[in-house]
């Protein structure tokens, strides 16, 4: 596999998952703003940190790998991962804007 090639995707990897970890620490900033939310919203945005870890942690993986169904497999978790927290997010949100309807704090953490 090509270094060069390698490099790019790791780095291209590195700025989505920062970006994502600044959105999710920017949510919890202005959520802190907010009176009277249950302790379950902050618990979700940490869950959320945790995955980004895991994502960052599969990212480095790239710099290891040695074929290019490895990358593309380590790729395809952090999306996958990504995803989950983008549907979930919407969840979370829906949740908080119409809290009477609110089943979401039953549900499962998600994890990785």
């Amino acid at each position: 596999m090509n270094r060069m090639l390698k490099e790019k995707i790791f780095h291209e990897l590195q700025l989505s998952l920062l970006e994502l970890e600044k959105s999710v620490l920017l949510a919890r900033q202005s959520l802190t703003t907010q009176k009277d939310l249950p302790s379950w919203v902050f618990a979700r945005l940490d869950q959320y940190m945790k995955i980004i870890d895991k994502q960052k942690t599969l990212a480095n993986q790239i710099v290891e790998a040695t074929s290019f169904e490895t990358i593309c497999s380590i790729a395809n978790k952090i999306n996958v991962l990504s995803g989950l927290i983008a549907d979930d997010s919407v969840e979370l949100i829906n949740s908080i804007l119409k809290p009477g309807e609110n089943k979401f704090e039953r549900k499962n953490y998600i994890s990785c």
